[in-house]
């Protein structure tokens, strides 16, 4: 990324986590980060997990040296959900582009690279998002019904077009006052606040990037609680239409 964009740019990366091996998230951020020129990074970890957890996964963020150019925050989540753990980091960030990226890595990590470099190359768009492709494999018959069955309520019930074709990819950008602003209006603590996210933006006539990806090869699977999705999830999309429909997103 040498000679692309300005060296005062900050680039902020939001991470919710869970039970998750730290060590290794932070190698492969900081092995990835040292090579990119041009920019500063702070990495915001926001943790749902244990005290007991959270007490060694401190120790391990403190006793990992990073480059210069990368600044490491943890911090505690109020335990109210991945969609609570990701609006408290959106709001604490600073940089002019805020990434929202999934611990286990669903995307491969030098797409960092490529979506700010379309930040960089058009000032008419505001996000990117990674999409991974319909006849992906999925880890089960039911993972993949349940996540076609979704794929259909957003088209009909919230975007009335085929404008996404996959929101729960865990690795999207905003520009930083942007998604600030739309974070700051969050109604949504579960999963869906990808969703949310992304109605907000279109409302407000954003213009949303799609980048085809391959998911991560050897990536673990998927700890979502695919039961209690199918109870939660229908709630929160009637919620954010609800919201929408009531004028309740400026």
């Amino acid at each position: 990324m040498t000679g692309v964009g300005d060296a005062r740019r900050v680039v902020s990366i939001v991470v919710p986590t869970l039970n998750e091996d730290l060590a290794e998230s932070l190698a492969v951020f900081g092995d990835y980060l040292r090579g990119l020129a041009g920019h500063r990074f702070e990495i915001l970890f926001i943790d749902d997990s244990g005290d007991d957890v959270r007490a060694r996964l401190r120790e391990v963020v403190r006793d990992t040296r990073l480059p210069e150019s990368v600044r490491v925050r943890f911090v505690d989540g109020a335990r109210s959900g991945k969609g609570a753990a990701v609006r408290l980091g959106i709001g604490l960030t600073c940089g002019d582009i805020v990434f929202e990226i999934d611990a286990d890595l669903p995307a491969p990590i030098d797409n960092i690279e490529q979506f700010v470099r379309i930040f960089d190359e058009d000032p008419r768009v505001d996000a990117v998002i990674a999409e991974r492709r319909l006849d992906r494999e999925f880890s089960s018959p039911l993972r993949k019904v349940v996540s076609r069955a979704l794929l259909v309520l957003q088209r009909v019930l919230l975007f009335h077009s085929r404008e996404f074709s996959d929101t729960q990819c865990g690795f999207k950008a905003f520009r930083g006052d942007l998604i600030r602003d739309i974070a700051a209006e969050q109604r949504v603590s579960g999963g869906m606040y990808d969703l949310e996210y992304l109605y907000v933006a279109l409302r407000r006539g954003l213009r949303v990037a799609k980048i085809t990806v391959a998911p991560t090869p050897g990536r673990r699977q998927s700890r979502i609680n695919v039961w209690k999705c199918l109870r939660q999830d229908p709630v929160d999309l009637l919620r954010i239409k609800a919201h929408g429909v009531l004028g309740r997103y400026r």
